[in-house]
């Protein structure tokens, strides 16, 4: 019997590792992501133009409600599903939340699903 099991933790931890490693780039890129922001955000407060400061929150509100609106959440008679992008926050909670990666793809789409209880 245990046999049998072996190769299965060593799959599940091998995917485990995938997904930590996948998240702590994930992390990288939203962290370099939001300290652009602020760069972007302390130059138009600099030139001390209203309108500048505005034009940059709009785009950053922007940006973060395009990364909403890619997830997608569909289930089966067995599970529940999530395609999401990787940076998005909808994927950093599911991890949280305990989904399992199903499949990535070179895009930075993910697809995650959990049991239905």
């Amino acid at each position: 019997m245990k046999k049998r099991l072996g190769p299965y933790l060593i799959v599940e931890r091998e995917a485990e590792e995938k997904a930590r490693k996948a998240l702590e780039e994930n992390n990288k890129r939203q962290v370099e992501s939001i300290r652009a922001e602020l760069a972007q955000l302390r130059a138009a407060a600099g030139t001390g133009s209203r309108e500048a400061v505005l034009k940059v929150l709009t785009e950053s509100e922007q940006r973060v409600k395009a990364d909403m609106a890619e997830t997608k959440r569909f289930s089966n008679h067995a599970y529940d599903y999530i395609k999401t992008k990787m940076t998005s926050t909808d994927f950093d909670q599911a991890l949280i939340d305990g989904w399992d990666i199903v499949l990535q793809s070179p895009d930075g789409y993910v697809l995650l699903r959990k049991p239905k209880l």
